[in-house]
Parts: structure tokens; C-alpha cells; sequence
């Protein structure tokens, strides 16, 4: 119980008095001891990386070169290279999340998870390249990083020994063999091998959302009932009073008169517009450019030669 309740306060309590390295157990600094006094004598017959014992060897070898995966869930079948990544999926299926952040007490289900969060507050870069410095807040990403300096193509595919930089190409590529599609689209269900394909392929739904929605106007608006219809162009309405507005422009009829200058209009929110221009009651605007006049008649005549159109 001492030694899990350490994997809750993050605390190491146990250095390396040659490297200064710290440790949760007392077990595992005796183990990181041996690299400073002993050989490394497991070494690996595909890419020749040495090991401190065949258990670490083996698991090397699984996961980056022969892709077996012994340990199964009981629960949902899928399949790990190592015991270890075995019990940190099992925690999916529980729903426990055990770590917190202390800053924004957010949780997770993994105790490395909680370590990169972490760094999102603080912002350090603490895994640097000795080769061109650029700094990673993760290790992983800096291993990941480091073979684009080497050209090394560590993962094997096991059935046609196609090799790879990244372990999730490796992955991907293994999803040609197995038919495997784990990436499934929520809204029509088809299924792809690869979630870049999956993204690739939601997009046709939005295009096709937006079609439907532009066509399911157009359609409403085509199946809308008009039966007034004009007897000189045919054009229908859906009201009638809306048929009888635009007769007017066949008739050229003016039927709305300001009663302050008696100008026609053919329609009433013209004439309302008009009648703006008489608000200060002392003269007479032109409704198209404003010129004012003190005579009703002298502003209806400057409209008439300046602005109305000749039919």
C-alpha cells in the first residue's frame, strides 16, 4: 500500500547517488543501478540495441519488431505487446481516474498522462536533440523526433517485413494486411483504417449538408402555392394584394399622393419615405437629392427634369 499511495503524490524519494536520478521504489533504483557497473548483455538480433535482462529484451522486441501481442483483455479482446500496457488499458473499462492536476484539478486514468498535462501550465521543454537542440515536452516525441537524424526504420511489419520511421505508420500499414478498421463515422457508419480517412471522408457530409439545406429552400419556395396570377405577364403571387402592387407597374398607375406636394407615387412605403423630406415643415426637399424649395410647384418641377426617367 506505501509503495502505490507513492504513485499519487508523484514522489521519489529514492536517488541515484551516481547520477543523481530519482525513483518511487527502492527496487527500481537498485535495478537502475546495474547500468553503472554492469554490461549490457541481451542484445537484440534485428537492430542490436542492448539490454540489462531478457524480460526487457523480449518486450523490445514484441513492440518494435515482431508486432506479437501476447496479453489480451478479458473484456474487450484487444491485444497488448506488454502486461504493463495490458493493465493501463484496463483502466478504460473502469472509468477510474486517479490522477489530478493540481493547478486546474482536472484528472486522468494514466499517470503519464497527468505528467504532460502538467507541463501545459509551465510550459517546459525539458527533453532537448543533441543534435539540433530543438527542445519536446515529451520524451517520446523526442524519440520520435531523433529518427528523422538517423534515417533508421526500426518497425517491421511481420507479415511482409516492410519497415517504418513510427510506430503508427508501422500501425497503419498493419491495417492493410489485417482488414482492420477501427474508424467509424458517426453519422453514416462506414468504416476506415486510418482516422486521417475518416476526417478526409466527414467532410463530404458537411458539403452534402450544405446542398441539402440550400435545395430544401429552393424547394419550399418552388412548392408554394400562387394562385394569383397576372393576366399581362403571368407572374403568380401567393396574396393578392401583393398581385395588385405589381399591376401597377403595367399600368404605370400612381395611386399614393403626398398631401404636402401632392407627388405620386406607385407604391406606399415610397411615398413614406417621401414624406420624410417635409419634416422641417418650412420647405419643399427633392426626394432624390435633397435640393429644397419654397414652392411646392419649383421642387416637382426640378423632379421632373432632373430625375424622372423618360418612359
Amino acid at each position: 500500500m506505501d509503495r502505490h499511495k507513492v504513485t499519487h503524490t508523484g514522489e521519489k524519494p529514492f536517488s541515484c547517488d551516481i547520477c543523481q536520478k530519482s525513483f518511487a521504489q527502492k527496487s527500481t533504483l537498485e535495478t537502475h543501478k546495474v547500468i553503472h557497473t554492469e554490461r549490457l548483455v541481451y542484445s537484440c538480433f534485428v537492430c542490436q540495441k542492448t539490454f540489462l535482462n531478457k524480460y526487457t529484451l523480449d518486450i523490445h522486441t514484441r513492440t518494435t519488431h515482431t508486432g506479437e501481442k501476447q496479453f489480451s483483455c478479458d473484456i474487450c479482446q484487444k491485444s497488448f505487446s506488454s502486461k504493463g500496457h495490458l493493465n493501463q488499458h484496463k483502466i478504460i473499462h473502469s472509468g477510474e481516474r486517479p490522477y489530478s492536476c493540481s493547478i486546474c484539478q482536472k484528472t486522468f486514468q494514466h499517470r503519464q498522462n497527468l505528467n504532460q498535462h502538467t507541463i501545459t501550465h509551465t510550459g517546459e521543454k525539458p527533453f532537448s536533440c543533441d543534435i539540433c537542440h530543438k527542445s519536446f515536452t515529451q520524451k517520446s516525441n523526442l524519440e520520435t523526433h531523433k529518427i528523422t537524424h538517423t534515417g533508421e526504420r526500426p518497425y517491421s511489419c511481420s507479415v511482409c517485413q516492410k519497415t517504418f520511421q513510427y510506430k503508427h505508420a508501422l500501425n497503419e500499414h498493419t491495417r492493410t494486411h489485417t482488414g482492420e478498421k477501427p474508424f467509424s463515422c458517426d453519422i453514416c457508419q462506414k468504416a476506415f483504417s486510418t482516422k486521417s480517412n475518416l476526417t478526409t471522408h466527414k467532410v463530404t457530409h458537411s458539403a452534402e449538408r450544405q446542398y441539402l439545406g440550400y435545395f430544401e429552400t429552393r424547394l419550399r419556395a418552388e412548392t408554394v402555392k400562387k394562385p394569383f396570377s397576372c393576366d399581362i405577364c403571368q407572374k403568380s403571387f401567393s396574396t393578392k394584394s401583393n398581385l395588385t402592387r405589381h399591376q401597377v407597374a403595367h399600368t404605370g398607375g400612381k395611386p399614393f399622393s403626398c398631401d404636402i406636394c401632392h407627388l405620386l407615387f406607385t407604391k406606399k412605403k415610397d411615398l413614406d419615405q417621401h414624406k420624410l423630406t417635409h419634416m422641417d415643415g418650412n420647405s419643399f426637399s427633392c426626394p432624390v437629392c435633397q435640393q429644397t424649395f419654397s414652392d411646392s410647384g419649383d421642387m416637382i418641377t426640378h423632379y421632373e427634369k432632373e430625375h424622372r426617367s423618360p418612359r
